[in-house]
């Protein structure tokens, strides 16, 4: 095959696509490694890795379409996620029509096939509100009247997922609030709904600590005791760690052997396919993949993994900023930058900086859902990568 049916097959940023490929070869190395507990419970040994090939492959031709669809159907693949998402996280989190798993209901099954709500509101979220702030433009950047509508609807979504899955929750504020940022709104603004999110948040903590001191459940929140008990948890292994009255406990098993995965490896690595803790950490193959790749690959490894994270979202960020377009450029760094916060979430709660999260390390962890949007993420940055300049005079919104 020639250059130029590589070139016309994968449109975009060559940097991006590279990045992008390295990354999935190291999933697949690091899966069959990573993936002896679903191999053990399949009773064979390369089915959960094969899968995972075959998802991967999946997800290689999707963000090749996503890549040459019509800049204006994003929009409306924009709405068509977000609306869907709003509909199910409400089935989900408020009608009891979720799928339970590790004590959370944030999965929903139609016709044998589960994903989670959540990882489709976070695409149609960032894609709707970058086209909001680009028509909302003035000289004078973002009006405040119209950060009432945006954050409003980014409210109702981050509340839905709040109930089920507050780290999901909270990334996804974050990356909406830097968009608005970037998107120029007013820091006053922001700084006064950023003061009145934390004050609610820490209210709803409050609460929970003081429920769970009485043995009461706080109504709405079926997990705030959970959250809370993790964070006690967090802190009081930080206090405790190194000293003789440390114990490994079930509460505990999945970071302290997350930390000892990290620790196996003496910074050289143990050696590929030879991970030792695999078998002891819970969802190994997701939640806690980086610990493996580490104890396996040392400290090179993980810094590399860490660098091409950062490598791909400032190439992103220089997409964006080649990009004549306001509503491609915010929606391209937005889902750049969650990428990049979902990576660092995952890898400090790995290494033992931040409490148990439940959130996979992008284009490396096992998971149908996630693999499926961060490809979409990939072809939609590849997207923007390949739009033209902005014909002279027409409005930068659209």
């Amino acid at each position: 095959m020639d250059s130029a049916f590589f070139k016309n097959m994968f449109k975009g940023d060559r940097v991006l696509w590279s990045i992008f490929g390295v990354m999935l070869v190291i999933s697949v190395i690091v899966m069959f490694s990573a993936s002896s507990a679903l191999a053990y419970k399949s009773g064979d040994y390369n089915a959960p890795a094969l899968r995972h090939m075959l998802f991967l492959g999946g997800a290689v031709i999707i963000s090749t379409i996503c890549a040459r669809i019509n800049r204006r159907a994003i929009l409306s693949l924009g709405y068509a996620f977000l609306s869907v998402a709003v509909v199910s996280l409400i089935y989900t989190s408020f009608m009891g029509g979720g799928v339970e798993e590790n004590n959370a209901s944030r999965w929903l099954e139609i016709f044998g096939i589960r994903f989670q709500p959540s990882e489709l509101a976070k695409l149609g979220l960032i894609v709707v509100l970058s086209y909001f702030l680009s028509v909302w433009q003035t000289e004078d950047g973002v009006p405040d009247r119209c950060l009432k509508w945006s954050f409003g609807i980014t409210g109702l979504v981050c509340l839905a997922i709040f109930k089920e899955n507050f780290s999901t929750a909270a990334i996804l504020f974050a990356v909406v609030f830097v968009l608005h940022f970037v998107g120029q709104a007013r820091l006053k603004t922001l700084g006064k709904i950023l003061s009145g999110i934390v004050a609610l948040v820490g209210i709803v903590f409050l609460l929970s600590y003081v429920a769970g001191k009485f043995d009461v459940e706080v109504p709405g929140l079926p997990r705030a005791e959970t959250w809370v008990s993790r964070m006690s948890r967090h802190f009081d292994r930080i206090e405790k760690k190194g000293s003789d009255s440390y114990v490994v406990t079930d509460d505990t098993r999945q970071i302290d052997y997350a930390t000892m995965a990290i620790a196996n490896s003496d910074g050289w690595g143990v050696g590929p396919g030879n991970s030792v803790m695999r078998d002891h950490i819970p969802y190994a193959y997701a939640d806690f993949i980086y610990a493996v790749l580490v104890e396996e690959y040392g400290l090179l490894g993980g810094l590399i993994v860490l660098f091409l994270y950062l490598s791909f979202f400032y190439r992103s960020v220089m997409v964006a900023c080649n990009c004549g377009y306001m509503f491609g450029a915010l929606f391209c760094i937005g889902l750049s930058l969650m990428i990049l916060v979902q990576a660092f979430a995952h890898i400090m709660v790995c290494v033992g900086i931040f409490p148990v999260t439940g959130q996979p390390l992008p284009f490396i962890s096992h998971g149908g859902t996630s693999i499926l949007m961060m490809s979409i993420y990939v072809g939609l940055i590849q997207n923007v990568a390949s739009w033209e300049a902005k014909p002279a005079g027409e409005p930068a919104k659209a």
